[in-house]
C-alpha cells in the first residue's frame, strides 16, 4: 500500500496542482484582458469591447452580457449627444433673432418701433420657453413622473382640428392634406402632447415630401383600439432610419 501511495496518489497530487495553477492563470489572464478593455473604455474609447475566448463557458457569458450593455451605453451616449446638438441648432436661431429684435430696440426712437420690436421679442422668446417645455414633458414621460391615465382625448375632434391648421400650409407647398375618421375615438392621455405628435408627423410629410404628394390623416377602431395614422404617397423613410425617428430632435 505503501508503495502503491507512493506511485499512484503523489502523482495524482503534483498533477492536480500543476492542473490547478495552469488554470487560474488562465483565468487570471483572461480577468487581466478584461481589466485592460475596461480601462481603455473608461479612458478612450466606449467602442471597445471584451473579446470572448470562444470555449462557451460562463464567462464567455458574462462577456456577451457586458458587451450588449456597452452597445446600450454607447447608443444611450450617442443619443445624449445628438440630443445636445439639436437643442443647441433649434435655440440658437429664436435666440440670435430674439438679440437682433432687442438691439434694434436700443436703437429705436419712437414708441411705436419700439412696441412693435418688443412683441417680435416676446413672440421669439415664447417660441424658445416652448422648446425647453417639450424637453421637460419629454423628460417626464421618460422618467414617467406623469400620470399614466389622462384625460378623455375626442380623436376624432383631434385630428379635424390638425387639417383646419394644416390644410393651409399643405397647400402653400403644393401638397393635399386629407383627413378621415371612422366611428367617434376615444383615448385616454395629454391631448396637448396628442397635438403635438400629430402636428411634427403632417410638418415633417409636408416639408419632406415633394410637390403633389396627397398626405391623409385617419383615426378610428381598430379591433376595438384606437389609432391615428398619417400617411402619404411620399418618398417614405428608408430602412436604416426606422429605429432613429421617434428619438427626439430627430431631423
Amino acid at each position: 500500500m505503501q508503495h502503491a501511495f507512493l506511485i499512484v496518489v503523489i502523482p495524482m497530487i503534483g498533477l492536480a496542482i500543476l492542473v490547478g495553477i495552469i488554470l487560474s492563470q488562465r483565468f487570471l489572464a483572461r480577468v487581466e484582458r478584461v481589466k485592460e478593455t475596461a480601462d481603455r473604455i473608461g479612458k478612450e474609447t466606449l467602442s471597445a469591447r471584451l473579446e470572448p475566448s470562444g470555449s462557451g463557458d460562463d464567462f464567455d457569458g458574462l462577456v456577451e452580457t457586458i458587451n450588449r450593455m456597452l452597445d446600450r451605453i454607447e447608443e444611450l451616449v450617442h443619443d445624449v449627444r445628438h440630443v445636445s446638438t439639436n437643442i443647441a441648432h433649434d435655440l440658437r436661431s429664436p435666440l440670435g433673432r430674439l438679440r437682433q429684435r432687442l438691439e434694434a430696440m436700443t436703437l429705436r426712437r419712437s414708441e411705436a418701433g419700439m412696441q412693435a420690436d418688443a412683441g417680435e421679442a416676446l413672440v421669439l422668446l415664447d417660441e424658445t420657453l416652448e422648446t425647453f417645455s417639450a424637453m421637460l414633458r419629454i423628460a417626464d414621460l421618460e422618467t414617467r413622473a406623469l400620470p399614466a391615465d389622462g384625460e378623455r382625448v375626442d380623436l376624432a375632434a383631434l385630428v379635424d382640428w390638425i387639417g383646419e391648421t394644416y390644410d393651409p400650409v399643405a397647400a402653400e407647398d403644393g401638397c393635399t392634406l386629407t383627413v378621415r375618421h371612422e366611428g367617434e375615438p376615444y383615448v385616454a392621455g395629454d391631448r396637448a402632447l396628442l397635438v403635438q405628435m400629430v402636428s411634427n408627423l403632417v410638418e415633417n410629410a409636408i416639408r419632406h415630401n415633394p410637390e403633389g404628394a396627397d398626405i391623409a390623416v385617419t383615426c378610428g377602431m381598430d379591433n376595438g383600439a384606437p389609432y391615428v395614422r398619417v400617411s402619404d404617397n411620399g418618398v417614405g423613410i428608408a430602412d436604416s432610419e426606422l429605429a432613429h425617428v421617434v428619438k427626439p430632435f430627430r431631423q
